[in-house]
């Protein structure tokens, strides 16, 4: 009884933030929320197609248009999804790529807190869910894709170990943003900034970039960072011979 009374607190605090978002937008320019993947930025703004992964990619699929303070794009699904790359690896099929590079990603299903935020190969079938991984698979072609920024391979080494450090962490939906905080840095130099108890899958992503790199890669500064708000990130753009952001 206990348990559905919280679960329906939960559902009515969400609620009431999609509607508060909702008034919100009404004076908020159209183009810092929606974005149309085939024209609005140029052709080269996202190629399509990949042959490789490497450490510290982040994969992410693109989430549906109703959540609150989420940015628009022309196609999504649900909550989305993101994940990191800890080992990469190369191959003209996608399948094969997948199934042999590994991610760190944090599902929500309902199964044991040990196998919610797991190392495990992007593409891999099992009969329990907890090591089973196909949020990337082609039935979601598409809606999947790859970031990449431009930085160096020490820095994509500390991306994988900042989010390998929270394995065997919780789930949770509304788990907060955590920023730099001088002062605390200054009272207690082994203060951990940087850390949570819980996370969403996103916010890990979002929490390893901050950390190591200093960008926030939440485009609108929400209070809840999604797919898409790292998708059309400025970061990720295509420049020169970097790829920032491809579609499979």
């Amino acid at each position: 009884m206990k348990q559905s009374i919280q679960q329906t607190l939960v559902l009515i605090l969400f609620l009431s933030l999609c509607m508060f978002s909702a008034c919100k937008r009404k004076n908020v320019p159209a183009e810092t929320l929606f974005f149309d993947l085939e024209t609005s930025k140029g052709a080269n703004w996202c190629i399509t197609g990949i042959d490789e992964l490497r450490k510290g990619d982040i994969l992410v699929i693109a989430n549906g248009n109703f959540l609150p303070e989420t940015v628009e794009l022309t196609s999504g699904i649900l909550f989305g999804h993101a994940a990191m790359v800890t080992k990469g690896y190369q191959h003209t099929n996608i399948d094969t790529l997948l199934a042999n590079s590994t991610i760190i990603e944090l599902t929500g299903l309902h199964i044991h807190p040990e196998f919610q935020l797991r190392e495990i190969s992007a593409l891999t079938d099992h009969p329990f869910a907890g090591l089973r991984s196909d949020s990337f698979s082609n039935k979601r072609t598409g809606l999947r894709y790859r970031l990449r920024l431009n930085i160096s391979e020490e820095q994509a080494d500390q991306l994988v170990a900042f989010a390998r450090a929270q394995l065997g962490e919780d789930y949770s939906w509304n788990a907060m943003k955590q920023f730099r905080d001088e002062r605390k840095l200054n009272e207690d130099s082994d203060f951990s900034w940087a850390d949570n108890s819980v996370w969403s899958c996103t916010l890990l992503i979002w929490q390893a970039v901050y950390s190591v790199t200093g960008l926030d890669i939440d485009f609108n500064k929400g209070f809840f960072v999604y797919s898409n708000d790292m998708i059309v990130h400025p970061a990720f753009d295509n420049s020169g011979d970097h790829v920032g952001r491809a579609r499979f």
